[in-house]
């Protein structure tokens, strides 16, 4: 079999391949038919899109949290794990098993706002610090990221990042259902394990087993250091473990699995080790010491968020690396829709118009279209509607992860803005005169225009911005407010290797 790993960025401009194998440019050879098993987002329905490909679901297994469900319980921002097969189009497969489990669940507290971002907060939850997005996390049923509040019960879905903060792609609020807000679910690392008393201690919570807590045999007897999960019932205040179950990732993922069997992961890279190309992707081991990860913009390292294709190394119990795409930026804009090319998957390009540009978007499986009900299949835009893109440059255009529709949240969020503009952020491409071009769109700025760059690199005022070369210095993420007119009111240099908000601790 040809050995094929695709790993991206949750935005996919630069593609890396395998030194010898030709790159990522053909169809995967020996990949439709065999194992395939990714670990993802959902990101729409008409079938269940995970990882940027569209599952076929006629005869799909759904579970969920252990129970037998069905199709109609998943929602937009789930982390589920599919089994199956994927077609040499790598955008098309058939799923024999869904199955969804949730990282966390019980009351928040310590609600603040990101003192550096509006548009993130960030909640304790039994001890676990998460973090969550006005726009990257899904909200479901009633809640949104206006309504959060301390003492409100909510189940997470999301991912782990190296500083061990779930950052949230998907809340539920647990006091609109019937589940009985006792219970509770979270995730962490034994210590102080008194088997005499029955009690641990787990992200500084004590917990307390019996001998009818239900102890995962992959654990053996419990011990100091292991990674668990632990769901259960609060009684009098105390924590009463009903089952324990061993959070090895890759254990579980690898289970009767074999040589070259492909799989498909997402998650926030930890334990990166420049020297040997290796890393740690939700408890999986990743050797990608065959690709060339120099990208001249961004490079991997902890905290980058990746989606990673590969095949097993039973020998070793490890994911081999054949093919990389990066992220080479994070893009937002906002205007309104012009004209639309989708199709009824949702997939194709249409126009918007950001303060006097007309600029093209590019859509795909990998798309995450924001609608009020998840589950109606709301994959197209009208002329017209007001829109959110946030994306990545590509050499066609911008490519969209998220499309969010205006909404009560957006209305807020604008009215609270302390500027008199639209807030844009994209690649710095250069200048003429007083006029900036950032990814495609122009720009006018003048003498009262507000530059600030705390970032240590790059251009320190406005003018050596006008005079900054492109084409032989690095490449600059700009973030912008500017004026319906495009008129630029403010500059503001990012950091190009922080492919995220939320990891800047």
């Amino acid at each position: 079999m040809k050995q094929t790993f695709k790993l991206t960025l949750l935005s996919t401009s630069l593609v890396l391949g395998l030194s010898g194998c030709g790159g990522g440019g053909g169809d995967i050879a020996g990949i439709s038919g065999t194992g395939f098993t990714s670990t993802g987002t959902i990101s729409g329905f008409g079938s269940v899109l995970v990882g940027g490909v569209k599952y076929d679901t006629n005869s799909t297994q759904f579970e969920i949290d252990g129970r037998v469900a069905s199709e109609q319980d998943l929602r937009v921002g789930m982390v589920v794990q599919v089994e199956g097969e994927i077609n040499a189009d790598r955008k098309t497969g058939k799923a024999s098993r869904i199955t969804f489990d949730d990282d966390l669940q019980g009351p928040i507290t310590g609600l603040t706002v990101d003192a550096n971002d509006p548009d993130i907060k960030r909640f304790t939850i039994y001890g676990t610090q998460v973090v969550v997005s006005r726009t990257r996390t899904k909200y479901d049923d009633d809640l949104s990221f206006v309504t959060l509040a301390d003492n409100q019960i909510v189940e997470i879905s999301g991912y782990y990042d190296a500083n061990n903060q779930l950052v949230a792609t998907y809340v539920d609020d647990k006091d609109d259902r019937d589940d009985d807000l006792n219970d509770f679910k979270f995730k962490g690392v034994i210590s102080n394990l008194n088997s005499s008393l029955q009690t641990f201690s787990l992200n500084g919570q004590t917990i307390r087993y019996s001998a009818q807590t239900d102890i995962d045999d992959d654990l053996g007897s419990l011990q100091n250091g292991q990674t668990v999960e632990v769901e259960g019932r609060i009684e009098n205040g105390n924590f009463i473990a009903e089952e324990i179950d061993d959070e090895n990732d890759a254990k579980a993922l690898f289970v009767g699995r074999v040589d070259n069997d492909d799989f498909d992961i997402e998650g926030y890279i930890t334990n990166f080790n420049s020297a040997n190309k290796t890393f740690n992707l939700r408890g999986v081991n990743v050797d990608a010491s065959g690709v060339n990860l120099t990208s001249g913009f961004i490079t991997l390292g902890d905290n980058v968020w990746v989606e990673v294709e590969g095949f097993y190394d039973r020998t070793n119990n490890r994911l081999i690396a054949t093919e990389i795409e990066l992220r080479s930026s994070e893009i937002d804009l906002k205007g309104a829709v012009q004209s639309v090319a989708l199709d009824a998957n949702g997939n194709g390009s249409f126009v918007m118009s950001v303060a006097g540009n007309n600029v093209t978007i590019f859509t795909g499986f990998e798309t995450s279209f924001d609608d009020d009900d998840d589950r109606v299949n709301q994959r197209r835009l009208n002329v017209g509607e007001q829109v959110e893109v946030e994306g990545y440059q590509t050499a066609d255009g911008i490519f969209a992860l998220e499309i969010d529709r205006n909404d009560d949240d957006d209305n807020d969020r604008d009215d609270n803005n302390q500027g008199n503009g639209s807030e844009l952020k994209g690649i710095y491409e250069g200048a003429t005169d007083q006029v900036i071009r950032v990814s495609g769109l122009n720009f006018t700025t003048s003498s009262s225009t507000r530059f600030e760059n705390d970032e240590g690199f790059g251009p320190r005022t406005l003018q050596e911005l006008l005079a900054y070369n492109t084409a032989n210095q690095p490449k600059l993420l700009l973030e912008i407010e500017h004026d319906a007119s495009g008129n630029v009111l403010s500059i503001e240099v990012e950091d190009t290797d922080d492919n995220d908000d939320d990891n800047d601790d």
